[in-house]
C-alpha cells in the first residue's frame, strides 16, 4: 500500500508542476561576489520590489528568479556585513537576463575597511541562516579553512544546542538538543551516512571526517517534507569541497598547473608529555573548460595521541528498605589507556557545469586504524569480593568509510530536477580483542570502610596489593566484523508559479529509495590458565621465568613481577592523586595469549569441570550474530506559498516507509555446557516488519521589518529502532531470558519550534528561540519478570522445544514507553563583528550563544515482592519513575571571541555544559551525572610574506578539563577520565 501512495503523490505531482499553464514570464540570474575580491557571497538575498518574488545565493553565489512578468522591475540584493545594492531592469516576453551584483563591504565613513577571515565566515554563516526556509545553525567554509578543528564534530560542537560525546578527549559523536546520537542523521551532501557503531547504534563515528574535506557544515533543527523524517534532534548535512572558481590561472606562474594547499603539523600530548601527533594534508584543485569542469582531490593522513587516565567506581545501597540514599563502594577500578589512531582521508571531486544546472561525482574515503590498549587496576571490597585483579587488554579497531555520490540538478523552462544517485559502505572491525587476568585472593579489602571516598579505598586498597600473589588467571578473546552498505537513488521537481504581483509559490514533488545491507558477526572464547601442560609452554616460550622460581617441572603458579615493564609512560595518574604501576609488557601479554589460544583450538572438545583452558565459546559466538536489510522509501509533496516579500508559508506532507527483515539465532538452552567444536542447538530465525507514517509539516517565515525575522514550524519526525533491539534474538537462560522485542515500532515525534532573529550591519544577528518536542513510542531497555508467557513472541508455542515454561523468569528486553516524553527548551544566540570600532578594535568578531533544555520522562520499572505468609509466593507489580532523557543537559554555552589584525588571527573558545543526565536506575541514589563541564580552547594563525604560508598554533582542554561522572547518592565519583592538554603546531602553504 505505502509503495502505491508513494508512486501516486510523484506521478500526479510531477504532471500537476509540468502541466501548468504557460504565460509571458522571464528569468534573471547571476552571481553575487565581494566587490574587492571576487569572493561569492553565499546565501545573499535577491528579491524583486514590490512582488513576491525573491531567492538566495548558492555556495556559488549564483541565483536564479524565474517566473519574472514583463515589464520594468528593481532589484535589490543585501547581505549581513555588505552595502545593499539595486538596479532597475526590463523583461519582456520570455526574456532571460543576466545581472551580477558586487557588494561592498559596510564600512565607517573614512575609514577602509577589510573583511577579515573570521568576519568572512561569521557573515557567510549569518546569510545562510537568514536565507534558509528551515531552522538552522551554519559553519562556514571559511571559518572551516581557516581555523580548522580536529574533525568536524568539533566544529559543530560551538553551535547552539550542541553537546559532544568524547572519546580519548576527542569529539567522537553530536547530541542535539539533548537527544542522543542515535536519534540524529549524519548526511554527507544530503546523503545520510551509514552507521559505523559496532553492532547495534545508529549513531555515526565522525570522528571519520576530516573538517577539512568539508566546504560547509549545516545543522538543521527542523524538517521539511523533502527532508529524511528519520531525525528527532536534529540533521547535520557536511557539504563536501568542490574545486574553486576563485582560482589563479596560472598558479606559480604555470598555466597548466593546479591551485595546491599542503598543510603540515605536529603536537604534543600533556598526559604522557608526548610529540608523537601529526598531520598532512595535501590538496590539488584545477578547473577547465572555461571553468565549467572542475577536479578536487585531496589526501590527509593523521596520528593522534588519545592517551587518557580513568576511575571507574561500583555502588550498591547499604540498606535499601532502611535507607535507600546510603550507598557502599563493592569495587574500584583505574584504568591507563594508551590510544593511538591513525587516520587516512581521501576525497576525488568531479563536477561540470551545466546551462542553468551542474553535474557532480563526489567520492570520499576514510580510514580509521586505532590501538587501544588498557591496563587495569580492579579492588573488590566487602561487597565486591575481597580481591585484587590486574588486567592488561588491546584492542585494534579499523574503520572504513567509502561514499559515492553522483548529483544532477537542472533549471529548465518547465520544471526544475535535482537528483542523486549514492552508494555509501562502512566497515567497523575488531580482528583481534584479548584481556588477560591477574588475581589475588583474599587480599583484606573487605576491611576498609567501603563509604569512603574512592581517592581514599584506592590508597588502602593498594597498600594491600602483593605483585607476587598476583597470579595469571585466565584468557578471554573476541573479534567482530561489522559492515553496512547503502544504495540511494532520489529525485525532486520543482515548479516556480508567479500568481500576482504580491503572491508566488514554489511546488515540489519528489520520491526516494534506500536499500541497507547489514551484516554483524561477533566471535568469543574464555579459560582460564593452569599450570599444566600450557604453563610448561608458557616457561619454554620464556625460559627466564626459572630466574622467579618458575620451573616447566613444577606446578607453581605463574605470577605478576617478571612480566611489570618499567618503561611504560602512565604519566601523572589523575592529577597524581592514585598510584598506578599496573605497567605489565603487552608484548609478553600477546604471546601468552597466543600459546593459550593455540592449545584451546587443538582441543578436541571443551574442557569439563569448572575451570577449563580457553576454548571459542560456541553460545556467545553465534547468540550476537544477525545479517538482514532494509528498504526505506518516501513520497511527499509541498508548497511554498509568498506573500509579498514578507510572509512566506511552507505545507506539505511526507509519506516513509521502512522495512525491516533480519535473521538472528534463538537459544533456548542458553545455560547449557559449552559444546565445543560443535554448535548450540539454536532456531535460526527471519523476522519482517514494516512500518508506515504521515508526516505534515507547515512552515512559516514572516519578516514584517527590514531587520526582524519570525519564523514557526510544526512539523513530525520518527526515529528507528537501534539494529540490536529489532533483530530476532533470544536466550533462554536458567531463571532468566534475554529477549528482543520484534515488534517494536519507531519512534514518534510531534516537534513545535519558534525563532525570533534580530539583524543588521552593526547587531549582525541575534536569535532567540523555543522548541518543544512530544515523542511518543520511545524505546527503553529494562528489566522486568514474565507473568503471562503467551504475551512474548518465540516465548510460547516453540514446536522443537514443547516443555519449554519461562513463568517467573527474569526479563531483559528493550519496549515503547507508553507514555509520552516531552523535550522542551530555549536556544540563543549573537554573532557580531565590530568592523565599527576604531582600529584593531575592528577586527573583533564574537559569537556566543545558550542552550537551556529540560526533558520528563517515565521509565518503567518491576517491584518484587511476595504474598506473604504462609506461602510467600512471589509478586511483581508494575510502575514507572520519572527523570530526564539519558545524554540531556540542562544548560550549555558556547562563546568564542575571535580577533584579527592584518595577517594575524586569534580565536579564544569556552564551552560550558551543565549536569548530563548518563545514567538511569529506579533507585534515584544509583543514577548517575556526567559533572559540570568548562573548557578552554585557543587557536592562532599568522600569515607570512612569503609564497602564502601560514603558520597556526592550537591548543585544546588548556584547563585540562576531566570528564566525571558523579552518583546521586553520595555524590562520590562514578567515573573521572582525564586527558590533559593537548598542542598543535603546523604550517600551511596556498599555491593558488
Amino acid at each position: 500500500m505505502g509503495k502505491k501512495i508513494l508512486l501516486f503523490i510523484s506521478f500526479f505531482s510531477f504532471l500537476f508542476v509540468q502541466t501548468q499553464f504557460s504565460y509571458a514570464a522571464g528569468r534573471i540570474s547571476g552571481k553575487v561576489t565581494d566587490a574587492v575580491t571576487g569572493e561569492a557571497l553565499i546565501g545573499a538575498n535577491i528579491i524583486i520590489v514590490g512582488t513576491s518574488l525573491g531567492t538566495a545565493s548558492d555556495v556559488e553565489g549564483k541565483y536564479i528568479i524565474s517566473s519574472v512578468p514583463e515589464g520594468k522591475h528593481i532589484i535589490k540584493v543585501s547581505y549581513i556585513g555588505y552595502e545593499p545594492k539595486e538596479t532597475e531592469v526590463e523583461i519582456k516576453d520570455n526574456q532571460h537576463i543576466q545581472i551580477n551584483f558586487e557588494l561592498d563591504v559596510v564600512s565607517v565613513a573614512a575609514q577602509e575597511v577589510v573583511i577579515t577571515a573570521q568576519a568572512s565566515g561569521q557573515n557567510e554563516a549569518i546569510n545562510k541562516q537568514l536565507s534558509s526556509e528551515n531552522i538552522v545553525n551554519v559553519v562556514s567554509s571559511a571559518r572551516i579553512q581557516e581555523l580548522p578543528d580536529a574533525n568536524a564534530a568539533e566544529s559543530i560542537g560551538r553551535l547552539p544546542g550542541i553537546s559532544l560525546v568524547r572519546t580519548g578527549g576527542q569529539a567522537t559523536q553530536v547530541v542535539i538538543r539533548g537527544l542522543s546520537p542515535e536519534y540524529n542523521q549524519i548526511t554527507i551532501n544530503g546523503v545520510p551516512v551509514p552507521s559505523n557503531e559496532s553492532g547495534d547504534r545508529r549513531s555515526i563515528d565522525m570522528r571519520m571526517i576530516s573538517s577539512s574535506s568539508l566546504g560547509s557544515i549545516e545543522v538543521y533543527k527542523t524538517n521539511t517534507p523533502d527532508m529524511d523524517a528519520a531525525v528527532l534532534g536534529g540533521t547535520v548535512n557536511l557539504g563536501i569541497r568542490k574545486a574553486s572558481k576563485n582560482l589563479s590561472d596560472k598558479p606559480l606562474g604555470f598555466a597548466d598547473m593546479p591551485a595546491i594547499s599542503f598543510q603540515a603539523q605536529g603536537g604534543y600530548t600533556d598526559l604522557t608529555n608526548e610529540y608523537n601527533n601529526y598531520k598532512l594534508d595535501l590538496s590539488f584543485e584545477k578547473r577547465y573548460l572555461d571553468n565549467r569542469f572542475g577536479v578536487f582531490v585531496q589526501g590527509i593522513i593523521q596520528q593522534q595521541n588519545l592517551t587518557s587516565n580513568r576511575l571507574d567506581a561500583n555502588y550498591t545501597q547499604i540498606a535499601r528498605t532502611i535507607n535507600p540514599d546510603s550507598l557502599a563502594l563493592t569495587s574500584l577500578n583505574l584504568y591507563f589507556y594508551p590510544r593511538e589512531e591513525k587516520r587516512y582521508n581521501g576525497t576525488l571531486t568531479f563536477d561540470y557545469d551545466l546551462e542553468n544546472g551542474n553535474i557532480a561525482l563526489m567520492n570520499m574515503l576514510s580510514q580509521s586504524k586505532s590501538n587501544t590498549n588498557y591496563y587495569q587496576q580492579q579492588y573488590g571490597l566487602e561487597r565486591g569480593g575481597n580481591n585484587v585483579h590486574y588486567y592488561v587488554n588491546e584492542s585494534p579497531k579499523t574503520i572504513n568509510l567509502i561514499s559515492n555520490i553522483l548529483s544532477y540538478n537542472q533549471k529548465t523552462p518547465f520544471v526544475d530536477i535535482d537528483a542523486t544517485l549514492s552508494h555509501s559502505y562502512s566497515e567497523n572491525i575488531y580482528p583481534d580483542s584479548w584481556t588477560i587476568t591477574f588475581e589475588q585472593l583474599s587480599v583484606g579489602t573487605n576491611k576498609i570502610d567501603d563509604k569512603l571516598p574512592p581517592v581514599e579505598i584506592a590508597r588502602l586498597a593498594h597498600q594491600l596489593v602483593d605483585k607476587e600473589g598476583l597470579e595469571l588467571r585466565n584468557v578471554e578473546t573476541s573479534n567482530s566484523f561489522l559492515r553496512q552498505r547503502d544504495i540511494r537513488a532520489s529525485i525532486d521537481f520543482s515548479k516556480d508559479i508567479n500568481i500576482s504581483d504580491l503572491l508566488s509559490v514554489k511546488l515540489k514533488t519528489g520520491a526516494m529509495y534506500l536499500y541497507t545491507k547489514r551484516n554483524y558477526d561477533y566471535n568469543y572464547g574464555y579459560g582460564y590458565v593452569w599450570f599444566g601442560e600450557i604453563g610448561k609452554r608458557i616457561v619454554e616460550a620464556f625460559p627466564w621465568l626459572e630466574e622467579y622460581g618458575i620451573k616447566p617441572e613444577t606446578n607453581e603458579r605463574i605470577f605478576l613481577s617478571p612480566f611489570l615493564d618499567p618503561d611504560i609512560n602512565v604519566g601523572t595518574f589523575l592529577n597524581g592523586n592514585y598510584t598506578f604501576d599496573n605497567t605489565v609488557n603487552l608484548d609478553y601479554m600477546r604471546r601468552i595469549k597466543d600459546i593459550v589460544v593455540d592449545y584451546g583450538l587443538n582441543l578436541d572438545a571443551a574442557p569439563t569441570g569448572g575451570a577449563g583452558a580457553w576454548v571459542p565459546n560456541m553460545h556467545s559466538s553465534q547468540a550476537w550474530d544477525y545479517s538482514g536489510n532494509e528498504k526505506r522509501s518516501a513520497g511527499y509533496i509541498m508548497g511554498t506559498f509568498r506573500i509579498g516579500q514578507f510572509l512566506s508559508i511552507m505545507t506539505g506532507v511526507r509519506y516513509q516507509n521502512l522495512t525491516t527483515s533480519y535473521r538472528a539465532n534463538r537459544f533456548y538452552n542458553a545455560s547449557a555446557s559449552n559444546p565445543y567444536p560443535n554448535e548450540l542447538p539454536h532456531i535460526d530465525t527471519t523476522v519482517t516488519k514494516t512500518h508506515g507514517y504521515w508526516l505534515p509539516a507547515v512552515n512559516i517565515k514572516f519578516d514584517p521589518l527590514p531587520w526582524l525575522s519570525l519564523r514557526g514550524a510544526y512539523t513530525n519526525t520518527l526515529a528507528y529502532p537501534n539494529f540490536q533491539a529489532i533483530v530476532p534474538w533470544i536466550d533462554v537462560y536458567t531463571g532468566s531470558v534475554r529477549w528482543n522485542n520484534v515488534n517494536l515500532k519507531p519512534i514518534r515525534s510531534e516537534n513545535f519550534d519558534v525563532q525570533v532573529s534580530v539583524y543588521n550591519n552593526e547587531i549582525g544577528l541575534f536569535s532567540l528561540g523555543g522548541f518543544l518536542k512530544r515523542i511518543d513510542d520511545f524505546v527503553f531497555y529494562y528489566s522486568s519478570y514474565i507473568i503471562d508467557p503467551t504475551q512474548y513472541e518465540g516465548l510460547h508455542n516453540v514446536p522443537q522445544y514443547p516443555n519449554l515454561n519461562v513463568k517467573g523468569y527474569s526479563l531483559d528486553a528493550y519496549y515503547n514507553n507508553p507514555n509520552t516524553v516531552e523535550v522542551w527548551g530555549i536556544e540563543g544566540e549573537w554573532q557580531t563583528h565590530f568592523w565599527y570600532l576604531p582600529s584593531p578594535l575592528d577586527g573583533l568578531v564574537l559569537n556566543i550563544n545558550y542552550t537551556h533544555a529540560f526533558s520528563e520522562a517515565k521509565y518503567p520499572y518491576t517491584i518484587v515482592g511476595n504474598t506473604g505468609f504462609p506461602y510467600f509466593r512471589p509478586t511483581y507489580t508494575d510502575t514507572t519513575y520519572t527523570d530526564r532523557l539519558i545524554n540531556q543537559p540542562d544548560d550549555i554555552v558556547n562563546v568564542s571571541l575571535g580577533w584579527d589584525y592584518k595577517d594575524f588571527s586569534i580565536l579564544f573558545s569556552m564551552i560550558y555544559q551543565s549536569r548530563i543526565f548518563n545514567s538511569t536506575n529506579y533507585w534515584n541514589a544509583l543514577r548517575t551525572d556526567k559533572d559540570k563541564y568548562l573548557r578552554w580552547d585557543v587557536v592562532a594563525k599568522q600569515r607570512l610574506p612569503w609564497y602564502n604560508i601560514e603558520v597556526f598554533l592550537n591548543l585544546n582542554n588548556l584547563n585540562g578539563a576531566n570528564d566525571t561522572y558523579l552518583m546521586r547518592g553520595n555524590n562520590f565519583k562514578d567515573t573521572d577520565e582525564s586527558y590533559g592538554l593537548r598542542a598543535e603546531m603546523g604550517f600551511r602553504v596556498n599555491f593558488r
